[in-house]
């Protein structure tokens, strides 16, 4: 499972059991492509923010400035 959620785009893991993936697929798509690897007691969230603007708090540096580069929308 890791290796297909890397292989979709740039990638955050960050936070324990979330990622956010900077890619160009549709959210079916990436649905279609992990859904096989998800197990019995799994879930999966695939959102797309695109376009919109993100806040955190108690990120350090180096998570702040992955979001900042790939996220946030800069003016």
């Amino acid at each position: 499972m890791i290796a297909a959620i890397k292989a979709l785009g740039t990638w955050w893991h960050h936070l324990e059991t979330i990622w956010i993936v900077k890619s160009n697929h549709t959210p079916a798509d990436i649905k279609n492509q992990l859904g096989p690897r998800i197990g019995r007691d799994d879930q999966l969230l695939v959102i797309d923010i695109s376009g919109d603007t993100a806040e955190w708090l108690g990120i350090n540096d180096s998570g702040a400035k992955w979001l900042t580069d790939n996220v946030r929308v800069q003016a």
